[in-house]
C-alpha cells in the first residue's frame, strides 16, 4: 500500500528479507552477536519466531546426542541451547515458549490494527 511501483516494493523486500535472517540468527548465531544486539533482538518477533522452530526441530537430536553425556556435562546443554537461539535467556532465566507465543500475538495485533488504520484512511481518499 505504501509502494507505487513494483521496482521499489521488491527492492525493500530484498532488504527486509536479508535484515530478518540477521535478525533470525539464521546467518551468525545469537551468541555470536554483541550483547546489545542480543538483547534488542530478545524483545523482536524474528529471534521468538526462530526459537520456537529451532525447539521443535532440535529438542530430540539434542537429548539424543547429551544423553550419554556424563551428568557433569548436562549443564552445557542450556548453553548450548541459548547459545544457539534455540531458547531465549533474560538474564539467568530461559524464557517459556508461552513467551515467545505471546510477542507473537502482540505483534500480529499491532500489525493488524496499523493495517486496518492503513486500509480506512486509504478507502476515505
Amino acid at each position: 500500500a505504501l509502494f507505487k511501483t513494483q521496482t521499489s516494493f521488491s527492492a525493500l523486500n530484498t532488504i527486509i528479507g536479508t535484515l530478518s535472517g540477521f535478525l533470525m540468527g539464521l546467518y551468525i548465531p545469537i551468541g555470536e552477536l554483541p550483547e546489545m544486539v542480543q538483547t534488542v533482538l530478545k524483545y523482536l518477533p524474528f529471534l521468538h519466531t526462530s526459537s520456537l522452530i529451532r525447539g521443535i526441530m532440535t529438542d530430540e537430536p539434542l537429548s539424543r546426542m547429551f544423553s550419554s553425556v556424563p551428568e557433569s556435562y548436562q549443564s552445557e546443554l542450556e548453553s548450548i541451547r541459548s547459545f544457539m537461539g534455540i531458547t531465549v535467556q533474560y538474564g539467568d532465566q530461559t524464557a517459556p515458549a508461552f513467551v515467545s507465543v505471546l510477542v507473537l500475538l502482540l505483534t500480529i495485533a499491532v500489525f493488524f490494527t496499523l493495517s486496518v488504520l492503513m486500509m480506512s484512511r486509504k478507502k476515505k481518499s
